[in-house]
């Protein structure tokens, strides 16, 4: 009983602090572009709080396996929201501490144009993020290591790690890293963690992608903390 509370505490803190800084970003758009229209308020204030329910909502489901169309767009948005959500949150506390420098020398510049600038240059990073995780490229490392055996030297090793294949990344992209790293030739392939994004997905269909992988002395795999929420009989299993 008493991990079920320490759990449901936990759940509980985590939520609080979800829709506090959500209704923090409401007042700081409200403030700071000037929203006096009631009802635009409202609209704002209601998409915010439930994107701010949106990630758990869809974790849940996918977690017990609740797969659909509904529930995989649900998870694509909350995932999206999430990552562009952290980046204006870094933007609002920078706004607010140009208000307060501004309070203090006794001069406010324009706020709405600062805060417009912020808030775009908050949703430029996260695409650019976005994209940078659709489209994956190879970082060539060359490592030296002293007293290296002979058999092990000139040796290519393919690292892969958090590829998150699921409900975002599906058969298409895992094909298109199969690609990449059978391109390289690689003597050996590390796999260290989080190749399953851990909230449900069709995970057989990545089977035969997976057995496209090719390396002569062999792939090798350790499991991530998303392979254990999905619960480690599944993708192991699919392994």
């Amino acid at each position: 009983m008493t991990t079920i509370l320490k759990f449901a505490a936990f759940v509980a803190a985590i939520l609080i602090l979800f829709f506090g800084t959500h209704y923090l970003l409401y007042t700081t758009f409200v403030r700071f572009f000037v929203i006096s229209d009631p009802g635009t308020r409202k609209t704002i204030l209601w998409v915010l709080l439930f994107l701010a329910l949106s990630f758990f909502l869809a974790a849940f489901l996918l977690h017990f396996h609740l797969i659909n169309l509904f529930t995989e767009i649900l998870y694509l948005v909350a995932a999206v929201w999430l990552g562009l959500f952290l980046y204006l949150l870094m933007a609002m506390i920078l706004l607010w501490l140009v208000f307060g420098i501004g309070k203090l020398i006794g001069f406010v510049p324009d706020m709405r144009v600062i805060a417009f600038v912020f808030f775009l240059l908050a949703a430029a990073v996260s695409a650019y993020g976005l994209w940078h995780a659709a489209n994956p490229h190879v970082k060539k490392i060359e490592v030296k290591i002293e007293g290296l055996p002979e058999p092990w030297r000139n040796k290519k090793i393919v690292q892969l790690s958090d590829v998150h294949l699921g409900t975002i990344h599906g058969v298409g992209f895992m094909k298109r890293v199969v690609d990449e790293v059978n391109q390289e030739n690689p003597d050996l392939i590390l796999i260290t963690g989080d190749l399953f994004d851990g909230m449900g997905g069709r995970l057989s269909s990545f089977i035969e992608p997976l057995n496209a992988l090719k390396a002569s002395k062999g792939i090798f795999f350790v499991t991530g903390n998303h392979e254990g929420y999905l619960g480690l009989k599944e993708p192991l299993a699919v392994l």
